[in-house]
């Protein structure tokens, strides 16, 4: 009968931006059913003001992290993985391989005051441009994340599934803390978006 595993880890903190590339790896075996689901949501919070300086207030104080972080839009994103051990006579090797990664993207929705100028909604439209595209390549690191996790999994074997199964974990976990060091290095980069125009005012 083969084993079955399944492991998750949390990745991705609250943060604005960054940006991403994605890597694979090419599936090993050709028996192994690999099944990659993506679940991304986006939530929004209320903004108000018909000026730049009320628009900053609100959003300092609508932002549901605003006791945590001086930031104005989050991305977080978790994979979860599971696999089965199948022993054969020349040991194991990994069946039924499936990722499903979870996104979750929260940004500022801004309602305009009837007095607010031309000059206001452009400078919000264009700034909140920048927000999202920060967020989407966030949630793209996640996506990536998950896709080559499956590929890493789906190409390992063993002589025996404990020492498989300790491969196939350390793989996956490796790719997770590069991904997440990859998010922080953009951000330092990038001063969480503010070099690309995610910043107001």
């Amino acid at each position: 009968m083969p084993a079955r595993f399944r492991a998750r880890l949390l990745a991705g903190l609250p943060r604005v931006a960054g940006l991403l590339f994605a890597g694979f790896f090419g599936l090993g075996l050709a028996d192994a059913v690999a099944q990659n689901v993506v679940r991304w949501t986006t939530n929004y919070y209320s903004v108000t003001g018909a000026t730049v300086r009320e628009i900053r207030r609100s959003m300092n104080t609508s932002r549901p992290w605003r006791n945590r972080e001086t930031i104005d839009a989050a991305t977080t994103w978790r994979v979860e993985w599971k696999f089965g051990l199948d022993t054969t006579g020349g040991g194991c090797r990994i069946s039924d391989v499936s990722t499903v990664t979870t996104i979750t993207t929260t940004l500022p929705r801004y309602i305009p005051s009837t007095n607010a100028s031309a000059e206001v909604l452009q400078r919000w439209v264009k700034y909140f441009g920048a927000l999202a595209r920060h967020e989407a390549v966030h949630g793209e690191i996640g996506k990536a994340a998950g896709v080559e996790i499956q590929g890493a999994l789906s190409a390992h074997s063993a002589s025996d599934c404990p020492n498989l199964r300790r491969q196939v974990e350390a793989a996956a976990n490796s790719i997770l803390t590069r991904r997440r060091r990859e998010e922080k290095e953009m951000d330092v980069r990038t001063q969480h978006g503010g070099t690309e125009g995610a910043r107001f005012p």
